[in-house]
C-alpha cells in the first residue's frame, strides 16, 4: 500500500519530472523504476534504510531477504509472547498464594 503511494506520488509529480534521470550520475530513484522497487524501497526504509544494491542483484536473493526478515520477526514475536505468558503465569500463581495467606 505504501509502495503504491510512493510510486504514484513520485511518478505523477510534475508530469513525472521527479523520475527523470539525473544528468551527472544517470541514476533513477528506486521509487520511479517500478512498483516492485517502490515496495522494496519502502520495506527497506522500515528496516533501517540501507543500500539495496547487494540484495537486489537477483530475484532469488531479494525473495530470500524478505522471507528471512519476515520469518525473523514472527519468531521474535513468538518468543516475546512466550516470555510474557510465562511471567503472567508466575504472577498468577504468586498472587493466588498471597491471597490464600491473607485469608
Amino acid at each position: 500500500m505504501f509502495g503504491d503511494m510512493f510510486y504514484i506520488a513520485v511518478s505523477t509529480k510534475d508530469n513525472g519530472q521527479f523520475c527523470e534521470q539525473e544528468q551527472e550520475s544517470g541514476a533513477i530513484e528506486d521509487f520511479c523504476t517500478s512498483p516492485w522497487n517502490a515496495y522494496l524501497r519502502t520495506y527497506s526504509m522500515l528496516l533501517g534504510d540501507f543500500e539495496l544494491d547487494d540484495i537486489t542483484e537477483t530475484t532469488g536473493t531479494t525473495l530470500l531477504f524478505v522471507m528471512f526478515t519476515i520469518l525473523g520477526v514472527v519468531i521474535l514475536l513468538n518468543v516475546l509472547i512466550a516470555v510474557i505468558s510465562d511471567s503472567y503465569e508466575k504472577a498468577t500463581m504468586s498472587g493466588s498464594l498471597l491471597f490464600g495467606r491473607a485469608r
